[in-house]
């Protein structure tokens, strides 16, 4: 288990077919910077770190 870097959210990264895609807290976007990979609860959470990555990271 992870944590959003953007709202703090529990993020499950297990893989998808090991968990229920019904669960909420399963990482549904991701994004690289810095040579890491960063993984949050939402599309919109995602869109939020790409607009300003070093508020974040």
């Amino acid at each position: 288990m992870e944590t959003c870097p953007v709202c703090g959210r529990d993020v499950e990264v297990n893989n998808p077919s090991e968990t229920d895609y019904e669960d909420e807290t399963f990482a549904p976007a991701q994004a690289e910077h810095g040579g890491e990979t960063y993984r949050f609860c939402s599309e919109d959470c995602k869109d939020r770190f790409e607009a300003s990555p070093g508020e974040y990271a």
